[in-house]
């Protein structure tokens, strides 16, 4: 890969993990702690990155510290990896026996990396500062701080300390995802599984030929293939670790994304039958109807409100079946017969016929009486693709159906 192609893919993967981190930065609120330790990987990351090119690099130098965009860079990514470590134990932290003696085994191992991570972290970053200003001499700012320092013992021990680290969680990562994507049910958090399996297994072999070229090159050889050829080989394994990390974290949320939009088409489906019911009988409505347009631009709590509208539809028929007219039932029949319907569309339209013959008999001012059967009260009333079916068979009611009555 030419290094145009690289440097631009690197300004454009920092600029998808900033965005990365501006769209779940509601997590900061919310007290999920997978979300906040996804968004803490993601902003780390984009920190990390920004530190790498150029513009920032430079301005940094100004600073009076040389290279220290390196150092800085170095300490938010072990920062980033101690919250991918977090994000695992959160995703098994819930559920979980409180006697660690009871979990399964890629279970103990993920709280107990994450419990030494944590420490080791500390100790990493102490010891590369010190590393830093006291070992590894900087008389001028580094275009490769690991090309330009080659064979130095100070910058070798330093980025061993840190491709240590970083290899090690990125070996565990990648069996914790291995794991779980074995055990994964669904299609897309499978998916979303082997992709970050597959990126933290970059990251190992990222930090094994980054390694190799330090010890190879601290003993004075040459590196197979040469510096160059060791820095376009390892920036594009990088560029393509942050690509599938972000895909493999981004493609599980697919399956709540299709939930929501499922949801919302649902309900848009119900409007015409939860409206009339509603207006029919507003004491079961939490709130007053809106307009259709309002209504679904309000995409908050789509699943919770998609439950409720099921329970209110069910509720409101149960008062109905007081104002149902007599021999409705026999024109539902009826109606149904002549449509050529059977099966579960006869039920549903039948249903729908019924409920629209009670709104209008109650609009025009019957009494309520005893309960009529025929507006059922099926048990299945409150499963959603049932009310789907009434919902667009109630639409499809002809005007002519009060008259009729």
């Amino acid at each position: 890969m030419s290094v145009s192609t690289l440097a631009v893919l690197q300004y454009a993967i920092t600029a998808l993990m900033w965005g990365m981190t501006a769209w779940r930065l509601p997590a900061l609120w919310s007290n999920d702690s997978q979300r906040q330790s996804l968004w803490a990987t993601y902003s780390c990351f984009a920190v990390a990155l920004t530190l790498k090119l150029p513009p920032v690099k430079y301005l940094l130098e100004h600073l009076g510290i040389v290279d220290l965009s390196v150092l800085l860079k170095h300490i938010i990514s072990i920062g980033a990896i101690c919250s991918v470590l977090n994000f695992i134990v959160a995703v098994y932290g819930s559920g979980t026996s409180e006697d660690t003696g009871q979990l399964p085994l890629h279970v103990r191992v993920a709280h107990i990396v994450n419990r030494v991570a944590a420490k080791t972290a500390v100790l990493a970053v102490l010891a590369m500062t010190a590393l830093f200003f006291f070992a590894v001499p900087r008389p001028s700012a580094s275009r490769h701080f690991v090309n330009d320092h080659e064979g130095e013992v100070g910058a070798t021990l330093y980025m061993l300390v840190f491709y240590l680290f970083l290899g090690a969680a990125s070996a565990v990562s990648a069996y914790q995802w291995g794991s779980q994507s074995r055990r994964a049910t669904n299609k897309l958090l499978r998916t979303g599984l082997v992709l970050l399996c597959s990126a933290m297994c970059l990251g190992v072999l990222y930090v094994t030929i980054r390694v190799s070229f330090l010890l190879v090159r601290v003993t004075g050889a040459q590196f197979p293939g040469g510096t160059d050829r060791m820095e376009s080989i390892t920036e594009s394994i990088q560029v393509l670790l942050f690509l599938l990390f972000m895909l493999g974290a981004t493609v599980p949320t697919g399956t709540a994304l299709t939930t929501r939009v499922q949801a919302w088409r649902q309900l848009r489906r119900l409007w015409p039958l939860w409206h009339d019911l509603a207006e029919s009988t507003p004491k079961v409505v939490l709130g007053v109807p809106t307009s259709r347009t309002r209504d679904l631009l309000a995409l908050d709590a789509l699943e919770v409100r998609l439950q409720r509208r099921a329970v209110e539809i069910r509720d409101a028929g149960l008062i109905l079946r007081h104002y149902a007219p007599a021999g409705v039932a026999d024109r539902a029949d009826q109606y149904v017969r002549e449509l050529g319907l059977t099966g579960y569309q006869a039920s549903a339209a039948a249903e729908a016929y019924r409920l629209r013959a009670a709104i209008d008999a109650k609009a025009s001012g019957a009494a309520a009486g005893p309960a009529s059967a025929a507006v059922s009260d099926n048990s299945s009333a409150d499963e959603v693709p049932w009310l789907l079916e009434v919902s667009s068979a109630y639409s499809r009611l002809p005007e002519q159906l009060a008259t009729a009555a």
